[in-house]
């Protein structure tokens, strides 16, 4: 009944049937499901951190919590404005440390670092999500994005170009994609971005 409320977006109606439920089943798996099932009512009731305390406990009842927990309870920490962006940064931190190095999880801490400026952090992420992926092109241009907010303009050029090395090493067929097709414009866009004069001038 509770989900049924949450689909129907009367959250305020779902928590007490989760509640009852809570009382009756503390801990276990269905525990585990009560408490996340509470953090997204919260969550549509506007009472992020709440939803964040409910996402925490899912985490510590389950046994072996998805991707998707960490990923709630940092999405709840981000709607509460940003002096919560750290926490939510440590709750994704959390789960890469428990799980391992799903994509999932970093790419969404990395833009976390981006937003909160902390630009040497989302290079270092950067470098960890390149390291676990047999693909680097997008994320040495991702790369030449940080390094060109970050000021470091000769840096940001290496990127690009060595993105394009690493993208006419692959194979015709892999650069026939639409993906790649884009991604190898925009990098030469940058380029050209990076060595005009006004860029030049406004840098």
């Amino acid at each position: 009944r509770a989900r049924n409320h949450l689909e129907w977006k009367k959250p305020a109606m779902g928590l007490p049937e989760i509640e009852r439920f809570l009382e009756t089943r503390p801990a276990g798996q269905l525990a585990t499901i009560a408490h996340e099932v509470r953090g997204h009512l919260l969550t549509a009731a506007s009472r992020p951190l709440e939803a964040a305390q409910e996402f925490s406990a899912a985490i510590e009842l389950a046994n072996a919590p998805s991707p998707d927990l960490y990923m709630h309870r940092a999405t709840a920490l981000q709607s509460a404005g940003e002096a919560h962006l750290p926490q939510a940064i440590l709750s994704l931190d959390e789960g890469i440390g428990r799980l391992g190095p799903v994509i999932s999880l970093m790419q969404p801490a990395l833009e976390l670092e981006i937003r909160l400026k902390r630009f040497d952090a989302a290079l270092e992420r950067i470098e960890r999500i390149r390291a676990a992926l047999p693909r680097a092109e997008t994320w040495l241009a991702r790369r030449g994005e940080v390094l060109v907010l970050a000021g470091r303009r000769e840096e940001a050029r290496e990127s690009f170009v060595e993105a394009l090395a690493k993208i006419a090493a692959l194979t015709e067929r892999q650069r026939s994609t639409q993906a790649v097709r884009q991604l190898e414009k925009g990098i030469l866009e940058r380029l050209n971005e990076l060595n005009s004069p006004s860029f030049i001038a406004s840098h």
